[in-house]
């Protein structure tokens, strides 16, 4: 075992820590890393060396020293030190009283002040959604306040060519959890114009730290008859977007074959088939839809809610055949048994809504904010604002694309990423289950390149998109 070349001894670093000067370990005659080579072109002469180098201390060991014995503690007081704090406190004691006197005047008159206002923003956050936490609220209110005071840019008068900003390195903040993903700040945004403000500061401030409050958990359940829909839109209807996908219902099982196929799953669609008996007693080989959801089940969830999972199959013609859950063993952290539930069983519409939630999670964490957000996203316009100059065709043609990329992003880390911020408020899980369903994002994620491991040859490629599900005729 060879020690770095300067590696320095613990009584050293002490030593410097004490004068304040780094400790010299490398003597005259040892080359240095950043030696480039040996000939004699490359070396200067003597006399220039001698006059440029600076003197090098050699700096040697120091012989050790044994603790006393018998050991006496240390304090580092005695009597004639407590003496002389106690005659210096004395001495004080009179500012302590003018000071504490003063700050409680001024402690009345800010509560004087400040009473009615503070009273007022208490009765008024607990007047509308009362059972939520501060957190909930203020954002809620906080959105709706940027929604309807936002400006509307426009592309003749906002983003001209000569707005655009010089290719520079941006400065950028990590994400939490397990990825090490970096985020530029929303002031890096193109197009901006007041970068620093008094009111900027405060709103970054505020967008930096409101997950610092504290979480509140409330189980409960909507009582009998009561419209889940009509409830959220109540608080949310004046900022929600419009509804483009009308569901004629959302529980039956041809709403779980327009979910998988036509909506939230059908980029996760893949083909499996499976060995069955028909009618005439042949073993014949039938194909399945699956959309899974089984890689979240083992992942911990807070107390009171339901693990997630679910692989749902569907026939042929794209009917749901039934749900298998992989079960989780809590006490040993092991996964459990797998269970099947089928349409018409005990338990087939909680298996359902099992599924549905567990896909919603699903893509929301795993395609939509770490795959297109903090991957494909912000990725493509680091690389184009730190690589391209603002002349250059590329980027003058993905920058209406890239539009509010940084804004939305640094947006997403701070709201939806960090901890106790909206987006582990909305999952069910802990804070390690967080964790570990962001390290395991990047091997969840399906962007197509990974159909293909041989790109050199088409047909393994359509070969690998028809195993994954995709219906392609003529391939070969």
């Amino acid at each position: 075992f060879e020690p770095p070349e300067s590696s320095p001894c613990l009584v050293c670093v002490a030593t410097s820590m004490k004068t304040g000067t780094p400790p010299m370990v490398r003597a005259p005659d040892m080359p240095s890393r950043t030696d480039s080579g040996s000939s004699d072109d490359a070396k200067p002469s003597t006399a220039a060396a001698d006059a440029e180098a600076p003197a090098v201390v050699v700096q040697h060991s120091f012989a050790s020293v044994q603790p006393d014995l018998p050991r006496k503690p240390n304090y580092w007081i005695s009597c004639c030190k407590a003496c002389v704090l106690l005659c210096l406190a004395l001495l004080c004691q009179p500012i302590w009283f003018g000071t504490a006197i003063v700050l409680s005047f001024a402690l009345t008159g800010v509560s004087i002040v400040a009473g009615l206002p503070i009273v007022f923003l208490i009765l008024y956050f607990y007047s509308f959604m009362p059972h939520n936490d501060l957190y909930t609220q203020l954002l809620l209110l906080s959105y709706k306040v940027l929604f309807f005071a936002r400006y509307k840019p426009t592309a003749r008068g906002d983003m001209l060519p000569g707005l655009l900003r010089p290719k520079e390195q941006l400065e950028k903040r990590a994400i939490a959890y397990a990825v090490n993903i970096l985020v530029p700040l929303s002031s890096e945004e193109e197009f901006k114009k007041d970068r620093i403000t008094f009111t900027s500061t405060l709103g970054i401030l505020f967008e930096e730290n409101l997950h610092r409050l504290p979480y509140y958990q409330r189980n409960a359940a909507f009582a009998p008859g009561e419209d889940p829909v009509e409830y959220v839109m109540s608080y949310v209807g004046d900022v929600f977007p419009h509804v483009n996908q009308i569901y004629r219902e959302k529980t039956s099982d041809e709403a779980c074959t327009q979910l998988a196929f036509f909506g939230l799953g059908a980029h996760r669609i893949e083909v499996e088939t499976e060995t069955r008996t028909d009618e005439h007693g042949n073993e014949v080989e039938a194909k399945m839809y699956v959309v899974r959801t089984n890689q979240l089940s083992q992942l911990p969830v807070r107390e009171g809610f339901e693990t997630y999972g679910g692989d749902a199959y569907f026939d042929a013609e794209w009917r749901i055949e039934k749900i298998v859950f992989q079960t989780q063993l809590a006490s040993e952290g092991l996964p459990g048994p797998l269970v099947t539930v089928r349409p018409g069983e005990r338990g087939w519409e909680y298996a359902k809504f099992c599924w549905r939630s567990s896909l919603f999670s699903f893509v929301t964490l795993v395609d939509h904010l770490y795959g297109v957000h903090m991957q494909a996203g912000n990725a493509c316009v680091v690389a184009m604002r730190q690589q391209l100059s603002k002349d250059h065709p590329i980027r003058r043609f993905l920058t209406p694309f890239s539009f509010q990329t940084i804004s939305v992003n640094d947006n997403a880390r701070n709201n939806l990423v960090n901890p106790r911020s909206m987006g582990p408020r909305c999952f069910a899980l802990t804070d390690i289950g967080m964790d570990l369903a962001w390290s395991a994002a990047p091997t969840l994620l399906q962007s197509g390149v990974e159909a293909a491991k041989a790109q050199t040859d088409p047909k393994l490629y359509w070969r690998a998109l028809l195993d994954r599900g995709w219906d392609i005729e003529n391939w070969g």
